[in-house]
């Protein structure tokens, strides 16, 4: 089988912008968000969104996923949790401040 042709940055702009506007289908006010994701997505790295219930965090990470026909996983847990729970690099997680 033969490999596919290399993707240009046009091409890469392109796929972005569709992908972009398929999620805004049923995501509206994440665009930056969005962004984020396509970047780690891009660079091959994972993602963590953290926010409060009701923000739509697992939606858009569902949305994403199927866009690109890809599989997801989430994981829920206090903001207390041990970062070892989580698969690959987690370069800062905000902790509560320490009681006085």
């Amino acid at each position: 089988m033969p490999e596919p042709a290399p993707m240009t940055v046009t091409d890469l702009r392109g796929l972005a912008q569709r992908l972009r506007g398929e999620i805004a289908k049923a995501v509206v006010g994440q665009t930056q968000t969005v962004d984020l994701m396509l970047t780690a997505l891009l660079a091959g790295g994972h993602i963590l969104l953290e926010g409060p219930p009701g923000t739509a965090k697992t939606f858009l990470a569902q949305c994403f996923a199927r866009t690109l026909g890809l599989d997801y996983g989430t994981s829920s847990s206090r903001r207390t949790s041990c970062p070892a729970i989580f698969s690959g690099p987690i370069s800062s997680i905000s902790r509560p401040a320490p009681s006085p």
